[in-house]
């Protein structure tokens, strides 16, 4: 499974198309994705996952993704925006290298 903090939607898609479960939102004030994070542990989404990442953006527009299991986060990789194609296919490869 994957939460998308404000993701772009093409990797959102192509995410969902690889057979990634998501949960996609935009955080609207400070504490959002925290409610959204506890809602997963908790299975109120629906969706049962020890295991999962995460994927925000930067403030200067990269990627960051992070693994997080048992409530607990582990920082991941950055990745650049730009390209799009190349940071979707660097995201997928980090997914499936550490949720898969």
């Amino acid at each position: 499974m994957v939460v998308l903090d404000g993701a772009p939607a093409p990797l959102a898609a192509r995410l969902a198309r690889a057979g990634f479960a998501t949960v996609t939102f935009t955080a609207q004030r400070s504490g959002d994705l925290d409610v959204v994070l506890e809602a997963l542990q908790r299975g109120t989404l629906g969706l049962g996952a020890r295991r999962y990442g995460l994927i925000e953006p930067a403030d200067d527009g990269s990627i960051v993704l992070t693994r997080i299991e048992a409530g607990a986060r582990f920082p991941g990789l950055t990745v650049p925006a730009d390209p799009p194609d190349r940071a979707a296919a660097a995201v997928m490869q980090w997914l499936t290298q550490h949720l898969v």
